[in-house]
């Protein structure tokens, strides 16, 4: 093997276990969120007057003023997000097949924004 291939070839195996650590950060934060969520669910006290209100004010209210579990779970859910933008993009780094990655991460995509769509509503 050349030299070029050897290095083409740590390249990618570096991109790869990069990505392999990215997805269980994803999975440590599913399981992190659920139970803040839970949490939320069962012991935080959301006035009602937050009732209704668009995304971003309700998304300010719960860091800034809402009980700490909600701050928690607000944030947590945005880092997942952004983790879950940067599954793909390393998905399409190390070029797997696009099929592939659309199919592990559109699950991910779609809780993603419909939890916080669904956050007025409460």
């Amino acid at each position: 093997m050349t030299n070029t291939t050897q290095e083409a070839t740590q390249r990618s195996a570096r991109r790869l276990n990069g990505l392999r650590a990215n997805c269980l950060a994803v999975v440590v934060m599913l399981v992190l969120e659920l139970g803040l969520g839970v949490g939320v669910n069962l012991y935080a006290k959301i006035p009602s007057a937050d009732s209704g209100t668009s995304l971003l004010p309700a998304f300010d209210k719960a860091v800034t003023g809402g009980p700490i579990v909600l701050t928690l779970h607000a944030i947590l859910g945005t880092l997942l997000l952004v983790t879950g933008i940067s599954v793909f993009v390393r998905t399409s780094i190390v070029r797997y097949n696009a099929l592939l990655a659309l199919a592990t991460d559109v699950p991910h995509f779609s809780s993603a924004i419909s939890a916080p769509t669904s956050v007025g509503g409460f």
